[in-house]
C-alpha cells in the first residue's frame, strides 16, 4: 500500500496535501490480507451485520468485500499470494528499516482483526434522491461489521491519537463522533525536527476523486487544468423510481438504550462553521477529516458528516435494498455470500451524478489534447445505455485452481433476441487449433456482431458520418464492401490464435520469433467467401503491380493458396495463405509456414490440452466463445526473447508471472443478461525444502 504526498506552496505558506492510491474499500480489507502475512492469526465468528439491510432502496452502487478471515486465507493455498506475501513483507521490513515491526503510522492497522467481525464491509454510493450538483465523491460511506465495540474505541483513540478529540453531536438520535481536518503548520518543519505524523486512517477512507468516475472523466482529468467544480453541468433528470424525498424532515429518532458502547466524551472545541461539503479553493486537495456513527453490529464511516445524515435519514423510510427487485437478482446468487469481493450498480442511478461526466467543456483542445466526444454526445450515448440496461454486478470467488470472477450486466427488458442460441457443435473449432498455444479468442457470428456494431452507429448521427468513412477506407484500400463482401457470409464460429511456428514470416525480419498467426472461420455461404477471396486476389495483384503473385500449393496433401512475393534473395516468400479444410471451415494465416501446423488438423489440439480444459471446466456450456492464454508457453516464449538480466527486478518478476498458468474467460448472452466469466489458474504453494540429512 502507497500513501503519496505532495507539497504545495501559497503565498508563502507551506500546506501538506495529499493523495492516496487505496480505495475506501482497501482501508478494511487489510484484516482479511492481514492473513496472507499472518494466516495463524483468525477473525471469530460473528453473525452478519444490518449493513446492507439498511441501505435505502435505489442505492446507486454497492461493493462488498468479505470479512472472513477463513474466506482469504483460501487464497494461501496458492504460490502467487506467497510470493505476494514475501513482498508484503520485504516492504514492511524495508519500511521499518532495521525494525521487525511495522512503520509507527501502520502499526494500528494491525488491530483491525481484534474488533472487525465476520460478514461483509460495504462501501456504498447512496442516491441522489432527486437533487442536482451531488457529487461521486460527497456519496460514498463504508459500513464496517464490528464484533467488539470497546476494542474499536480503543483502535480509534489509537488512530487518531495526534488529533484533537471529536466535535460529538447527535443528528435524529444518532452520535456522531467527527474529527475535523487538522490545519496545516504556518511554516515548514526545522530539518532538525520531526515532523508530526498525520493520521493515517482518514487517509485511507479518502476516496481519490478520478477512482470513482468513468475511464473518460479520468484520462481528462489526466491532462485538463483550470476547470471549476461549478462548471460541470448535471446530467438531465431522468424518470426513476421515486427515492426518499430529502426535504422532509421527520421527527427524532429516539435515543437507543442497546445503542454500542460509545467512546467516553472528551470536551471540545466547538464545531467549526465551514461548510464540510464546500469544494477546495481551485489548485488545493482538502485535509481529510473523519466521521463515525454507530449502529447495532456495524459502524458507518466517511470524510464529511453530509452522506452519514443522509444514510440516517433513509432508516425512516420503508423501501430498503433488499427488497428491490433489481438487487435482490444480486443478493440471491450463488456467490454473493461466498465471494471475496462482489459489486451492484444500479446504472440509472450512478448517472445521475454531476460528475459522472466530463466538464463541459472537455472536448476543448485548450483542456485536453485527447479528442473526447462532447458533453451532448455522451449523454445521448448514456441515454441509450439507460434505455437499454439497468444493473451491473461481479463477483471474485476462490476455486481450488484459482479465482474466479463473474460480471453480468442485465437489460431493462427482457430480449429473446439478443439471446445467443448457441448449441453444444460449436466447441468443433477447438479441434482445429494447436494444443499449445499462446492466445486464442474464440467467438460465433461475426456477421451478427458487425450489424450490432453499425445499429449502434448508425443512431447517432457523428458515429454514422464516421461509420461512412470507414467503409470508405476498406474500399479504397482492400477493394471489398465490409458489409456485402466481408462479413455477410461469416455467420459461424472463428477463432484468432497465436501459437509456436518455426517457419514463420516474421522469421525473415525477427529471427527466432517464431510466432505464427491465424484466423480460422466456418460459414454456411462458401460461395460467397470464395468470391469475395478471388476478389481480394485480384485487387492484390493490379495493387501491387504483379509483384505479389497468387500461387497454389500443396502442403501435406491439403491445397493452399499463397501471397508469394520475391525477398532480397529472389527467393519466393509466402506471406499470406488460405485453405478450406472442410466444406464449411476457411484457415487463414500469415504466411505458409504458419499454416503448416494446422493442416490437416494439428497433431495435439486444444480440446486435448490439460491445461486449456482446467481452464474452461467451470465456465457455462456452450457459450459464444473463450479467451485464453497459456502462461507457461507465453512466458518461455517472452523469456526466449529478452534476456533475465535486461533489467533490474527481473528475477522477482519472474518468480511472480511463473505461478500463473492460465487466464480465461468466456461470454454468454441470455434474454436477461449479457455475462462474462473469468478464471486465473494459479500454481499450488511450493513446500517449504527439507534440509538434507546428514551424511
Amino acid at each position: 500500500m502507497t500513501i503519496g504526498y505532495a507539497v504545495s506552496k501559497n503565498q508563502g505558506r507551506t500546506k501538506l496535501l495529499h493523495r492516496t492510491a487505496l480505495s475506501i474499500a482497501a482501508a478494511f480489507a487489510i484484516a482479511p490480507v492481514w492473513t496472507l502475512i499472518s494466516p495463524s492469526r483468525t477473525l471469530a465468528q460473528t453473525s452478519d451485520p444490518q449493513a446492507i439491510t439498511d441501505l435505502p432502496e435505489n442505492t446507486a452502487a454497492v461493493i462488498t468485500i468479505n470479512t472472513s478471515g477463513s474466506a482469504w486465507s483460501e487464497l494461501n493455498r496458492f504460490q502467487l499470494f506467497s510470493e505476494v506475501r514475501s513482498i508484503i513483507e520485504t516492504f514492511f521490513s524495508l519500511a521499518a528499516g532495521e525494525s521487525t515491526s511495522l512503520p509507527e503510522e501502520f502499526e494500528v492497522l494491525k488491530e483491525i482483526p481484534d474488533w472487525l467481525g465476520e460478514g461483509k464491509a460495504v462501501v456504498a454510493l447512496l442516491p441522489t434522491g432527486g437533487a442536482k450538483d451531488v457529487t461521486l465523491e460527497s456519496n460514498f460511506i463504508l459500513l464496517v461489521p464490528v464484533k467488539d465495540f470497546q476494542k474499536f474505541d480503543s483502535f480509534l483513540k489509537t488512530a487518531q491519537k495526534d488529533v484533537p478529540n471529536p466535535i460529538e453531536r447527535r443528528y435524529k438520535g444518532i452520535l456522531l463522533q467527527e474529527w475535523k481536518p487538522e490545519e496545516p503548520p504556518e511554516e515548514p518543519t526545522p530539518p532538525n525536527q520531526t515532523e508530526t505524523r498525520r493520521p493515517l486512517l482518514p487517509q485511507l477512507l479518502a476516496v481519490p476523486r478520478f477512482l470513482w468516475q468513468p475511464a473518460s472523466s479520468r484520462a481528462l482529468l489526466a491532462f485538463q487544468s483550470g476547470v471549476r467544480r461549478d462548471e460541470v453541468k448535471p446530467l438531465p433528470s431522468r424518470s426513476l423510481p421515486s427515492s426518499p424525498n430529502p426535504s422532509l424532515a421527520p421527527s427524532p429518532l429516539p435515543a437507543d438504550p442497546a445503542q454500542p458502547p460509545l467512546l467516553e466524551k472528551q470536551p471540545s472545541s466547538e464545531p467549526d462553521e465551514a461548510d464540510p461539503d464546500k469544494p477546495p479553493a481551485e489548485g488545493e486537495l482538502p485535509e481529510e477529516g473523519l466521521v463515525v456513527a454507530r449502529f447495532p453490529g456495524y459502524v458507518v464511516m466517511t470524510n464529511i458528516a453530509a452522506p452519514i445524515e443522509r444514510f440516517i435519514d433513509a432508516q425512516e423510510q420503508p423501501s430498503r435494498l433488499t427488497a428491490n427487485p433489481l438487487f435482490q437478482k444480486t443478493l440471491n446468487h450463488s456467490q454473493f455470500k461466498p465471494s471475496l469481493l462482489s459489486f451492484y450498480m444500479n446504472f440509472p442511478e450512478v448517472v445521475q451524478f454531476s460528475d459522472f461526466l466530463p466538464p463541459e467543456n472537455s472536448a476543448d483542445p485548450e483542456y485536453t489534447p485527447i479528442p473526447l466526444p462532447s458533453r451532448d454526445e455522451l449523454e445521448k450515448q448514456l441515454q441509450l445505455l439507460t434505455d437499454e440496461y439497468s444493473t451491473v454486478e461481479g463477483f471474485v470467488w476462490v476455486l481450488p485452481q484459482g479465482i474466479r470472477t463473474q460480471s453480468s450486466i442485465y437489460f431493462q427488458k427482457p430480449q429473446p433476441d439478443r439471446a445467443s442460441g448457441l448449441t453444444s457443435q460449436q466447441d468443433q473449432i477447438l479441434t482445429r487449433i494447436p494444443a499449445i498455444t499462446y492466445l486464442t479468442s474464440t467467438g460465433y457470428n461475426l456477421k451478427r456482431q458487425w450489424e450490432k456494431f453499425v445499429k449502434q452507429f448508425e443512431a447517432d448521427p457523428e458515429l454514422k458520418k464516421s461509420l461512412g468513412e470507414f467503409r470508405k477506407a476498406a474500399r479504397q484500400n482492400i477493394g471489398l464492401d465490409l458489409d456485402r463482401d466481408l462479413f455477410a457470409w461469416m455467420d459461424g464460429d472463428y477463432a484468432l490464435l497465436l501459437y509456436p511456428a518455426r517457419k514463420s514470416v516474421f522469421n525473415e525480419f525477427f529471427p527466432k520469433l517464431n510466432l505464427g498467426t491465424a484466423l480460422i472461420l466456418t460459414t454456411s455461404q462458401r460461395s460467397v467467401a470464395e468470391t469475395t477471396l478471388k476478389r481480394l486476389n485480384e485487387f492484390v495483384r493490379v495493387k501491387s503491380k504483379g509483384e505479389i503473385k497468387t500461387v497454389a500449393r500443396k502442403l501435406r496433401g491439403q491445397t493452399v493458396i499463397s501471397w508469394d512475393v520475391k525477398d532480397d534473395k529472389k527467393k519466393s516468400q509466402s506471406i499470406f495463405a488460405y485453405t478450406w479444410i472442410s466444406q464449411d471451415t476457411l484457415i487463414v494465416a500469415l504466411g505458409t509456414g504458419s499454416m503448416a501446423d494446422l493442416v490437416p488438423k494439428p497433431l495435439w489440439n486444444l480440446t486435448q490440452d490439460y491445461t486449456f480444459k482446467t481452464a474452461t471446466a467451470d465456465f457455462p456450456s456452450p457459450n459464444e466463445g473463450y479467451f485464453y492464454i497459456n502462461m507457461g508457453a507465453s512466458l518461455s516464449w517472452i523469456y526466449s526473447l529478452i534476456p533475465l538480466g535486461l533489467f533490474p527486478g527481473a528475477t522477482e518478476v519472474r518468480q511472480v508471472m511463473g505461478t500463473i498458468r492460465s487466464i480465461s474467460g468466456s461470454s454468454l448472452t441470455t434474454a436477461e443478461k449479457e455475462q462474462v466469466d473469468g478464471l486465473l489458474v494459479l500454481a499450488p504453494v511450493r513446500p517449504e525444502p527439507r534440509d538434507k540429512p546428514n551424511q
